[in-house]
């Protein structure tokens, strides 16, 4: 669906389970940000770059998300 996301109207998919929610925001097929909601706890960021040599140690899923690749033309 469509969501307003700070300033923009963007694409959005979310994934739940058990622990929370997380939600990605697309600008056409970039993601600009994330909201990430588990119990009383929200984060939301707005992606500004990507680098591809990030260190994954700086990045956390919770073991009980699921990983999907999700390709938009």
């Amino acid at each position: 669906g469509n969501e307003s996301f700070g300033n923009k109207n963007c694409r959005f998919e979310r994934y739940t389970t058990n622990d929370g929610d997380i939600t990605f925001y697309f600008e056409n097929t970039v993601l600009y940000g994330m909201k990430i909601e588990q119990g009383k706890t929200v984060i939301i960021e707005n992606i500004t770059a990507f680098n591809k040599y990030l260190n994954p140690s700086l990045v956390s899923m919770p073991e009980t998300y699921k990983i999907v690749e999700y390709w938009v033309p």
